[in-house]
């Protein structure tokens, strides 16, 4: 049963953030696509996110680390215009320092594991 919404539910272009590593790109789209596909059957409409790619150098740190250097960097819109930042990432081991970081910030995330897109 489709839900039914008394004003239409959004996510405006660039009011999200999608954050990826270099080995990610492709990932990136594929990930866009899937979620504005889910988000229409729902009734929601998602814009297009604001692109942040992580470089390899920062990438390949395991804990995480790499992605908050990146994110502090951050050459994106201060991060109170910004409603969630979603992240792909390739374990869960870079989850909980960039967790913690968006925390910090007072921002919502979530996460997907680069195998969980390929898969689909």
């Amino acid at each position: 049963m489709r839900p039914l919404h008394a004003e239409p539910v959004q996510l405006p272009a660039e009011s999200w953030v999608l954050v990826y590593s270099d080995n990610d790109y492709d990932n990136a789209n594929l990930s866009c696509e899937q979620m504005a596909k889910a988000g229409a059957t729902f009734g929601v409409k998602l814009g297009d996110p604001e692109y942040l790619q992580v470089p390899f150098e920062f990438a390949k740190k395991f804990d995480g680390s790499g992605y908050v250097e990146r994110l502090k960097q951050k050459d994106v819109k201060p991060w109170k215009n910004f409603k969630i930042v979603v992240v792909i990432i390739e374990r869960d081991t870079n989850k909980k320092l960039i967790k913690a970081f968006l925390d910090s910030q007072g921002i919502p995330s979530q996460f997907i594991l680069s195998n969980t897109v390929r898969r689909n």
